[in-house]
């Protein structure tokens, strides 16, 4: 009897052939471009002021494609409200930026002058850059925030992790016990997803 070393080839083939072809791998899903919590951050660029470089020309600012953690604070220079947090956004813009998140300070109020947003911002010592929008344009209009003091933190890929104040007691600095943003913002650094929760800003 003779043997057909061929013949154990093709039936390997054959056996091969019938498997059913793998499955696709799964694109992952992108989400849907919005203003809430687990969208992506509409697309607006605006133009950013750094007080501690000589010149302070404005630069522009891009909400997309920076692939940092990024927090922004809407903020004015005459509300009670932001008075009353001067200190505490002081510490928050240093607490972040040791871990690797850009802060970002938006005036959005029209009324409010460049000059006066400028001196501001520098007799309070803020360290963070800030940005003028215009007719509210981003934070009233692309962002839909109606009050100051709102935070929102973004993370790399541009998905809005966390929105609303900034900690648990607005009137009594002394007597805060959770700040939301920090921990919304650990969260994001440790690649986790903070669940809450998102009391809305004081304004």
């Amino acid at each position: 009897m003779h043997a057909f070393p061929w013949l154990g080839v093709l039936l390997s083939f054959s056996a091969l052939s019938a498997q059913e072809p793998p499955a696709p791998t799964p694109k992952p899903e992108v989400p849907a471009v919005g203003t809430k919590v687990g969208e992506m951050i509409p697309e607006f660029e605006l133009a950013t002021r750094d007080l501690k470089q000589a010149d302070g020309a404005p630069k522009t600012f891009s909400s997309r494609g920076a692939g940092k953690t990024r927090l922004y604070v809407s903020m004015s220079t005459n509300c009670p409200g932001v008075a009353g947090y001067v200190e505490r956004l002081k510490q928050l813009d240093l607490d972040l930026t040791k871990q690797g998140v850009e802060v970002l300070f938006v005036y959005p109020n029209y009324t409010e002058k460049l000059p006066a947003k400028e001196k501001f911002h520098k007799d309070h010592g803020f360290a963070a850059r800030f940005a003028e929008d215009v007719d509210a344009q981003v934070f009233g209009g692309k962002l839909k925030a109606k009050k100051t003091c709102e935070a929102i933190l973004v993370d790399e890929k541009g998905v809005i992790r966390y929105r609303g104040g900034i900690d648990d007691n607005p009137g009594k600095p002394k007597e805060v016990k959770r700040r939301y943003v920090v921990e919304a913002a650990e969260a994001v650094k440790a690649g986790k997803v903070y669940e809450g929760p998102f009391p809305p800003a004081p304004g």
